[in-house]
């Protein structure tokens, strides 16, 4: 495969970021952010307990990422390797969501969704493998409707499973394979009893299945965190890290221009800037992102990112 000089630029400029965020840690990145996380939308059809999303209102405007100001984003960062589409939000809700991905393959950037799957249908289905997304996780917790709607309330996993089978039968009708779809499960308390059955669900629906362990507040452990350690035998993400990599590698943006610390903030009050009122070039480096760094140099200082402490977030992970 012949290599154009974009590609080299991309490849060059990930490997620069990785080595200063790893073993340099500067306040100053010499580089670009080749990870970019954008919200298309805040907002959402389920009400898990734990999401920030449900409960504010109050802290940040509701909206959607038109096509048009996507583009806008997505233009100013020249280094992108990949997109990750979703947020704090369903992204299906976003009636120009397809439109936003073909933009982003077209300028050969690898584009992922996370989706509860509720809301979907047959178009969307055909609309989703014309888009040519590269990887949908969908938010499938659990392999019965007891457990699965202990967090994703309102959902229906049934419907779910249902509407990942309408993709995989057109995928086989249309010879279509290049969606990978990821059968995304964070494992709690009232679901951990069902791993291996999820699994196995997963394994005859055709699609990937990956365990989710997420940070549990102290308090909260009793009624959230699995009793038990997850095995090596599935394929595990975790969120729990010890040290900050988003504010090197990574830009995160609100569907408005926000550009914030990681996807764990949603409040305007935390905006290290806005991109549609000044270049993302000139954010990168502006002295709230290198005071940010700084703080996080050593150790993971999430305090200082979440400066707002009024935000529900902020009460429900940091206290």
């Amino acid at each position: 495969m012949k290599w154009g000089s974009n590609k080299v630029y991309k490849v060059l400029n990930k490997r620069l970021v990785q080595i200063q965020e790893k073993f340099l840690r500067h306040d100053r990145v010499w580089g670009q952010p080749f990870h970019l996380v954008l919200e298309t939308g805040n907002a959402c059809n389920l009400r898990c307990p734990l999401c920030p999303t449900p409960f504010r209102e109050a802290t940040m405007p509701k909206g959607m990422l038109s096509f048009k100001n996507a583009k806008k984003i997505i233009d100013q960062f020249p280094a992108l390797i990949h997109v990750n589409l979703s947020m704090w939000g369903e992204t299906f809700l976003n009636k120009e969501i397809f439109e936003i991905i073909k933009y982003v393959k077209g300028k050969d950037i690898e584009a992922l969704v996370q989706s509860n799957l509720n809301i979907f249908n047959e178009d969307n289905a055909k609309d989703l493998l014309d888009s040519k997304l590269d990887i949908l996780q969908i938010s499938l917790d659990g392999a019965s409707q007891e457990s699965y709607e202990k967090y994703r309330v309102g959902g229906s996993f049934l419907k779910v499973i249902n509407n990942i089978q309408l993709i995989k039968d057109l995928q086989a009708k249309s010879n279509n394979y290049g969606t990978r779809i990821i059968w995304k499960m964070v494992v709690n308390r009232f679901n951990e009893h069902e791993k291996e059955l999820a699994k196995s669900w997963a394994e005859k629906l055709g699609v990937e299945f990956l365990v989710v362990e997420i940070y549990t507040p102290r308090y909260l452990e009793g009624e959230w965190k699995p009793r038990e350690k997850l095995s090596d035998s599935f394929n595990i993400h975790t969120d729990i890290v010890e040290s900050c990599y988003s504010l090197w590698q990574v830009a995160t943006v609100n569907f408005n221009g926000d550009v914030i610390p990681c996807c764990s903030e949603f409040s305007r009050k935390d905006a290290i800037g806005n991109l549609f009122e000044e270049p993302f070039k000139k954010i990168w480096n502006n002295e709230k992102y290198r005071n940010l760094r700084r703080q996080n140099r050593k150790k993971l200082n999430c305090n200082v990112c979440h400066a707002d402490k009024g935000t529900n977030w902020y009460k429900l992970w940091m206290s």
